[in-house]
C-alpha cells in the first residue's frame, strides 16, 4: 500500500448563517479554520435582482459544502436532510427569479422571455 487516508468522525453540529458560510468558504462552525485573509465580505446586492442572486449564489454553496461533507460521511441522515431543506430553498429562488425579472437557464425561457431582462451576469454586483 503507498498511501492511506484517515478520515476522523466529524460531528455535523452547528451551521453558520448562510451568508457568513459563503463568505468564509465553509458551512461548518466545528471544522472551520480561519485563513489568515479571512474573507468577511458577505454577498449582497444593491436591488432586489441582485439580492436573489446572491441568495441563489448562497444556498448552491450550501448544497455544495453538504454534499462534500456526505462524501466522508454518506450515512448522515441530518446531511441529508439539510440539502433537501436548501434544495427546496434554491428552487424557490430560482423560480422566484424566472418569474420575476428574467430566466436563469436555458429550461426556463419561454418564448421571448430572454431578451427583455438583463442576462443574470449582467450589472451583478
Amino acid at each position: 500500500m503507498l498511501a492511506q487516508i484517515n478520515i476522523n468522525n466529524q460531528e455535523l453540529t452547528t451551521l453558520v448563517p448562510p451568508e457568513t458560510a459563503l463568505a468564509r468558504g465553509s458551512s461548518f462552525a466545528n471544522l472551520y479554520i480561519p485563513y489568515k485573509y479571512e474573507a468577511t465580505k458577505i454577498l449582497k446586492g444593491s436591488n432586489p435582482r441582485q439580492n436573489i442572486l446572491a441568495l441563489i449564489d448562497i444556498y448552491t454553496f450550501l448544497i455544495v459544502d453538504l454534499n462534500m461533507f456526505l462524501n466522508t460521511h454518506p450515512n448522515n441522515e441530518r446531511a441529508k436532510a439539510l440539502i433537501t431543506t436548501f434544495k427546496t430553498e434554491l428552487n424557490k429562488l430560482k423560480d422566484y427569479y424566472n418569474t420575476n425579472f428574467s430566466p436563469l437557464t436555458m429550461d426556463a425561457v419561454s418564448n421571448e422571455s430572454y431578451i427583455t431582462g438583463p442576462w443574470p451576469w449582467e450589472d451583478r454586483f
